[in-house]
């Protein structure tokens, strides 16, 4: 891809981005289409929790898309508004899940995260999740690897991205869930040019540009439930 293709891709992820947040305040979308199915616990012909982890600046409603298809498909769907936009430390945010997960007796539980939100995942699967609530997690352009905008932004929430961050560098020396991990994403993500390839993860590249965009992308809808039964569920 040139570079003039990848500035037009850049430049249409931002502007959808813009637009969903627009569309999103104006719906004023509220969890309530997810709060019924969250009632119920995983038992004989009940699909598995789905828990959605947003990214950095954003809110649980930038994954309502991939919300809504899980509970089309018959997953109760949880999020956890204490998360805000996710701008507290990985460490930090990956405790407040534990404690939702605990105070909501949530096992089977299954992560679809986007972007920082699989950081946060991962770190709850690897530190936090003894009781083994969590059967896996689908990474959606997650930078494994670091972000280059953490490298040189002076912003708290971003910096922790950084590929030399401490957390960062220790969820990648550590791969002990790599394996209950599905790692998707775009052929071009203007926010993780190291890309989002995890080993020991199963990886899957959809042919979508862009870092947002892909959450809205019927590619990645299609995809979900043979992404959710690559997830066995585990023995608690």
């Amino acid at each position: 891809m040139n570079r003039a293709a990848k500035a037009g891709f850049w430049m249409l992820d931002y502007a959808s981005t813009v637009t969903d947040e627009l569309c999103s305040a104006l719906e004023r979308r509220t969890a309530e289409p997810f709060a019924d199915a969250s009632a119920y616990r995983v038992r004989e012909n009940v699909l598995r929790p789905v828990l959605l982890l947003p990214g950095v600046f954003e809110t649980w409603q930038a994954l309502r898309h991939v919300g809504d298809e899980a509970v089309r498909l018959g997953h109760p769907v949880h999020i956890v508004p204490s998360l805000g936009r996710n701008v507290a430390p990985i460490d930090e945010s990956a405790a407040v899940l534990a404690r939702y997960l605990d105070d909501h007796d949530l096992s089977s539980v299954i992560l679809v995260a986007h972007s920082k939100g699989g950081l946060v995942g991962k770190y709850l699967m690897t530190r936090f999740d003894d009781a083994g609530r969590v059967d896996g997690m689908i990474a959606i352009n997650t930078p494994f690897s670091g972000s280059q905008w953490g490298d040189y932004l002076p912003i708290r929430s971003v910096r922790a991205l950084a590929h030399d961050d401490l957390i960062v560098r220790y969820l990648g020396a550590s791969a002990a869930v790599d394996d209950r991990i599905v790692s998707v994403y775009s052929t071009f993500d203007q926010n993780v040019r190291a890309g989002s390839r995890l080993a020991g993860a199963r990886n899957v590249r959809l042919n979508v540009a862009g870092h947002a965009r892909i959450l809205r992308s019927k590619k990645l809808l299609r995809l979900l439930p043979e992404a959710f039964s690559w997830l066995p569920q585990r023995p608690r």
